[in-house]
């Protein structure tokens, strides 16, 4: 009789367990599943922001930078057109700027920054003085600082997700259990 009992007892416990066990499981899978997919869609929105400052910060050269380096190098002023490369750096993103001089037979060249950096955005802007182009600016730029940034977003986003989906999970459980 008592081994009746015993054995009714663990079939109604264990059936209740498998249950409560692939509920959980199943919440978890499905919030890790909704995790990955959401943080794909942030960090797509993400780059694309990101993509688009490094491109608002090449107008910003051309609109702020090109007037200043045009007038200096006219005025074959090297040490100002080196600070304005300078500050040029100081944007994200950017890793080296460079003036080649038209009017110079030799095409003297300034430049600052790493140019052994890798290139993925170049862009030229002609130095125009009075309608004479007198040099080229060259600026380029790499995404390397976008990646980074979205690696520590990614690791953040991931990490509070996890244990966000974990503690829903673990609540179901609760709630479950108490029913």
């Amino acid at each position: 009789m008592v081994s009746r009992c015993l054995e009714d007892e663990m079939i109604s416990i264990f059936p209740q367990s498998r249950l409560k066990s692939k509920l959980f499981i199943q919440i978890l899978v499905a919030g890790i599943f909704l995790t990955i997919l959401s943080t794909v869609v942030q960090l797509y929105f993400e780059f694309q922001n990101r993509v688009a400052r490094v491109h608002s910060d090449f107008q910003f050269i051309a609109d702020s930078y090109t007037a200043p380096i045009t007038a200096s190098l006219w005025d074959i002023d090297e040490n100002n057109i080196r600070l304005q490369l300078k500050g040029i750096l100081k944007l994200p993103n950017i890793k080296y700027c460079a003036i080649r001089d038209n009017a110079d037979t030799d095409g003297m060249i300034i430049s600052e920054g790493n140019s052994e950096a890798p290139q993925e955005l170049v862009r030229n802007y002609d130095l125009n003085y009075r309608n004479r182009s007198i040099g080229t600016l060259t600026v380029a730029a790499n995404y390397d600082d976008v990646y980074k940034g979205l690696m520590r977003i990614s690791a953040v986003v991931m990490a509070s997700r996890g244990v966000e989906v974990f503690i829903i999970a673990s609540l179901v459980l609760l709630i479950i259990h108490h029913i």
